[in-house]
């Protein structure tokens, strides 16, 4: 809202055409990345509303027996919801209802950053932004220039938040 704001008064006060701003490359791509996020958010979303049930009773007999099964899942749903926030705000009170220990969940909330797995808004619109064809998301949907460093975030910050919240607490 506030880009569209500024975008607005720009728009004014520059005297720049209108149909100038919605023809840019800039205008194209944020607007590709906004129906990306807002669909498969709508989505997730619902699918998950109406199945929290039964992933609940899922996860429970799983989790108790290897937790670590829950990052990977926590790492799932984070791709496919292309949110952090809204993988923790759904993942950790199910890792409590499930019986995982705060501390366990604490340490390893680096996996709910799995957002960069299947390319949405950022990797769309970054490879859009991109002028020197550098950058690029591959033939199939997950061989793309964000994949080896999301991978090593994830794996590493996951391993070390364990063992930290293991000395820790």
């Amino acid at each position: 809202m506030v880009m569209l704001a500024t975008a607005s008064l720009i728009i004014f006060f520059c005297r720049v055409p209108p149909h100038k701003f919605t023809t840019g490359s800039v205008f194209r791509s944020g607007l590709v990345g906004v129906v990306g996020v807002f669909g498969i958010a709508w989505l997730t979303g619902t699918f998950l509303d109406e199945y929290a049930g039964l992933l609940q009773q899922a996860f429970e007999s799983i989790a108790t027996r290897m937790p670590f099964l829950f990052c990977i899942a926590a790492f799932l749903v984070s791709s496919v919801v292309f949110s952090p926030t809204v993988t923790t705000m759904i993942m950790i009170p199910l890792g409590l209802k499930v019986g995982l220990s705060p501390q366990f969940l604490i340490g390893t909330w680096a996996c709910c950053y799995g957002d960069f797995l299947i390319p949405g808004a950022a990797q769309i619109g970054c490879t859009a932004f991109d002028r020197t064809g550098t950058t690029h998301l591959g033939s199939w949907v997950i061989n793309h220039f964000y994949l080896r460093p999301g991978l090593v975030f994830c794996f590493c910050g996951t391993i070390i938040g364990w063992l930290i919240s293991r000395v820790a607490f």
